[in-house]
């Protein structure tokens, strides 16, 4: 439906393995196939859009990639770093577009949490946090970090502009012994700067939250509130003349309400028909999928190792 919104764009092909579903909505000229093979095949397509299972990304994304197949690849970018890194070189060297599905950097209150830190309002940053749960659903193919912290990392990344030097994880397999489905992670700075993570399947409530905690106030954003998502709260700590530290503020909180333009998945799809027509990079570039995958993987190796992992720079 995004997609039919933009009138730059023709849908021609749905592809699914179960097919009894897909005519609803959809234009009469569409065509359907359970095989991608009949897409790469078409010489007309020239973009398409993967929402597969994680594990599938990298195969289905190579050999379009490989048929000169522009590409927007619904969170994560694929399941390892190296396969990642495939992906991006082999896009470069094709001139396509690869774009990753990273949705929450289209949402209005997200681009003015990111425009409030830029802005220095709040200080120099001592910490954020993030809290990313939810009862489910349970994937079999990838781990709780690459679902619901595929998020929290891509808001991260375009939060601070800074690459973390070392990262501590703790996670558990309840339900499988292969697949981590609750955990969290500590991401640490050159700036002192920390960054927490706690994600799950298994908690009763679901929760978006954020708070970003800086010298002189803090934020608070709740992806779950449809009046008030983003707040200033002005408290902050002060060392008094004995050097004590303290509490200070009069903990008065300010709405921030930017002007909402539409469903965020709506400009993320306007995005990426943009980046095709003008030739120029997505917000969520490949790239910056790469980095997310980076970034999970080093937490998943700290989560089983029970050590800490050193992020090694570009």
């Amino acid at each position: 439906e995004s997609f039919g919104r933009d009138h730059r764009c023709q849908l021609t092909w749905v592809c699914d393995v179960a097919t009894d579903h897909l005519t609803a909505n959809l234009p009469a000229s569409t065509k359907f196939s359970s095989n991608y093979q009949d897409l790469l095949a078409d010489t007309d397509l020239h973009a398409l859009v993967i929402a597969t299972p994680a594990s599938s990304h990298f195969e289905i994304a190579r050999q379009a990639l490989l048929a000169g197949k522009h590409l927007l690849i619904e969170k994560p970018l694929c399941d390892t770093f190296a396969k990642a890194r495939q992906l991006v070189a082999l896009a470069e060297e094709k001139h396509t577009t690869l774009m990753v599905g990273h949705v929450f950097l289209f949402s209005r209150s997200v681009v003015d949490l990111i425009e409030l830190i830029r802005s220095s309002r709040l200080g120099a940053l001592r910490y954020i946090r993030f809290e990313w749960t939810n009862a489910g659903p349970i994937r079999a193919d990838v781990s709780v970090f690459f679902d619901l912290g595929a998020h929290c990392l891509s808001i991260l990344q375009a939060l601070i502009d800074e690459r973390p030097v070392a990262v501590n994880a703790v996670a558990s397999s309840f339900l499988s012994q292969d697949v981590f489905d609750s955990g969290s992670a500590v991401l640490r700075y050159d700036s002192g700067l920390i960054a927490e993570i706690h994600t799950g399947w298994c908690d009763p409530r679901k929760r978006r939250n954020i708070v970003v905690v800086g010298t002189e106030k803090m934020a608070i954003w709740d992806g779950l509130s449809a009046c008030a998502p983003l707040k200033i709260v002005d408290v902050r700590a002060e060392q008094t003349e004995a050097r004590a530290w303290r509490i200070t503020g009069a903990g008065e909180e300010t709405v921030v309400n930017g002007e909402s333009s539409g469903p965020p998945l709506d400009h993320e799809c306007q995005n990426f028909i943009d980046s095709i027509l003008k030739g120029t990079a997505p917000l969520c570039d490949g790239v910056a999928g790469m980095n997310v995958v980076e970034l999970i993987e080093l937490i998943e190796n700290s989560a089983k190792s029970q050590r800490q992992e050193i992020c090694k720079s570009n």
